[in-house]
């Protein structure tokens, strides 16, 4: 004798048929990971096609969101025409991160956009998402509101969406940063990758697992190549940090093309195999390579000046001689909260 589950939907009659609210997210939430749906497999660079980005344009204290559409715990929304959310007056002493958001209310049953107001600090935070059984919010875009401003610029705007599909990818402009002398401070100084450089990040996450590629490429000018000091990192795509189950490793690749001296020395390509270590809990990604040639002990990657009492990682020969020149990549698999 057959037995009839417990609950089953949508059926034209019987028990199966009356599909409410919270049946309908029940079973429609199997269908698809919330997110922007995405009207294309892979954004194009200098394109934005119209997928909910969040925007600013120095027109005051306000984000625009371009149309597009979104999928919420089994629930659609569509934004047919550009939308414009208030941005909170900036605190007159310290920065803040705002966080705008689409959200499900399942209470007041609708689909909607907000910005969360995050709290003025020294090292302010983006505000944490409601996840609730009565609204669902989803990440769209930090919004850095600096003290004292009184309209939001183009680049106080880091994206967030989460582009959802059949083979889709995300891509960001990812940062390069060196950390300075002392060791531990993180201080996010920017690399200078010379004129005629590029990098990008592509990256898709499947439930708590993310791909991503990072391409970092020197410019070809020798005098512009800037080694700073301290370690090298970058960041994971805004929003996402390493699940807190140990530390993550993703494969690195570092092509230098350098000479020694500059302007006068033969160039010597030479190929470092390493890996990127992602902490428990962090977003941050650190690349390390071999110390020299003749030592495979890897460290944290440097590229300290050819000067500095401290050798770059890895060293690549000469005192003129920079190990940044060339190309970076980092790419792989990890867990992610």
């Amino acid at each position: 004798m057959a037995v009839s589950l417990d609950d089953f939907a949508p059926f034209d009659a019987g028990s199966g048929a009356d599909v409410a609210e919270a049946e309908w997210r029940k079973m429609m939430g199997h269908t698809r990971d919330d997110g922007v749906i995405a009207r294309r497999t892979a954004p194009v660079d200098g394109e934005s096609p119209n997928e909910l980005e969040i925007y600013a344009n120095s027109t005051g204290m306000n984000v625009k969101a371009k149309p597009g559409e979104v999928w919420i715990q089994g629930h659609w929304g569509e934004c047919t025409f550009e939308k414009t959310l208030a941005i909170t007056a900036a605190n007159p002493t310290n920065p803040r991160i705002d966080r705008v958001v689409a959200r499900a209310d399942f209470v007041n049953n609708r689909v909607e956009l907000d910005v969360l107001t995050g709290t003025p600090s020294t090292s302010p935070v983006a505000p944490s998402m409601a996840q609730n059984s009565s609204i669902w919010e989803i990440p769209m875009a930090q919004v850095r509101v600096d003290a004292g401003v009184t309209t939001i610029a183009a680049n106080k705007v880091t994206d967030e969406r989460r582009r959802r599909g059949v083979g889709v990818f995300n891509h960001f402009d990812p940062p390069l940063y060196y950390e300075g002398s002392t060791f531990g401070s993180l201080n996010e100084n920017v690399v200078n990758l010379g004129s005629g450089s590029a990098k990008y990040c592509r990256w898709f996450i499947v439930g708590k697992i993310l791909q991503v590629r990072y391409d970092f490429r020197w410019g070809p000018t020798e005098s512009e190549w800037f080694g700073g000091t301290g370690r090298i990192f970058t960041k994971l795509p805004a929003g996402l940090k390493a699940a807190p189950t140990g530390d993550h490793r993703l494969p690195a690749h570092l092509w230098t093309h350098s000479r020694d001296p500059k302007g006068t020395g033969a160039f010597t390509d030479r190929d470092w195999l390493g890996t990127a270590l992602v902490p428990w809990a962090s977003e941050r990604v650190f690349p390390f390579f071999p110390l020299s040639e003749s030592n495979c002990r890897i460290t944290w990657m440097r590229i300290d000046h050819e000067v500095s009492s401290s050798p770059a990682v890895p060293d690549v020969g000469g005192l003129d001689a920079f190990p940044e020149g060339g190309s970076l990549v980092i790419s792989g698999t990890l867990e992610v909260q």
